[in-house]
């Protein structure tokens, strides 16, 4: 089941970095971190005058739209971009060469 997520009542300027980082898993700004780590005082040192005036619509919106495994916490935040993170090819390779030879050594 895929879940809907309105952007309409973010500021213009930051639906598309929301939507990047719910869908994608995108590593936002440092104001939307500390927004999705649920630091408010951070959130609000590092908001623009746009950001700032409309902090309430980004509490409701975490609150009522954003993925609740997608925010919260620093180690949510940081779960949710590992979770979509692209695997990198190397280790994927390692590991199969890794996993080749231990099934040539078996045999």
């Amino acid at each position: 089941m895929t879940v809907e997520v309105n952007y309409n009542d973010l500021p213009e300027h930051m639906q598309d970095g929301a939507r990047r980082y719910v869908e994608d898993g995108t590593k936002p700004g440092d104001f939307m971190v500390a927004a999705l780590s649920n630091d408010l005082v951070g959130a609000l040192e590092r908001a623009d005058p746009i950001n700032a005036a409309n902090v309430t619509d980004w509490a409701i919106w975490l609150k009522w739209e954003a993925p609740g495994n997608c925010w919260g916490s620093p180690e949510k935040v940081a779960a949710w971009i590992e979770r979509h993170a692209e695997p990198d090819p190397e280790e994927s390779y390692a590991d199969a060469e890794a996993a080749i030879a231990a099934d040539e050594a078996a045999s």
